[in-house]
């Protein structure tokens, strides 16, 4: 019985957790929500703390998270994310944290 409570709880943040990372998704151009859950494995929740990051040790970082299992699981064989597309994010985090500061 214990363990159908924790069940449940589990089944009930699921969903918010993947509609913040969906939410997260689109306030860039060119980020899918599996992309924004990698961000948020890697400790890269907010606008701010992803604008004052440098794009190199992000995406050391990404490539890290992608060769454990948990990242492994996660990319289900995708490769990890370009450079470009860390530096783009990156830009966009900083223009759009710019404007909301």
């Amino acid at each position: 019985d214990n363990h159908a409570a924790k069940d449940d709880r589990q089944r009930s943040r699921m969903p918010k957790r993947r509609q913040r990372e969906r939410r997260f998704a689109n306030v860039f151009t060119d980020m899918s929500p599996r992309e924004a859950r990698l961000l948020f494995c890697v400790h890269r929740r907010s606008l701010r703390s992803l604008a004052a990051e440098s794009p190199a040790a992000l995406h050391r970082d990404l490539y890290r998270f992608t060769l454990s299992s948990n990242g492994q699981k996660l990319m289900a064989n995708r490769p990890a994310p370009t450079m470009k597309a860390v530096k783009s994010w990156v830009r966009q985090a900083g223009e759009r944290a710019a404007l909301l500061a």
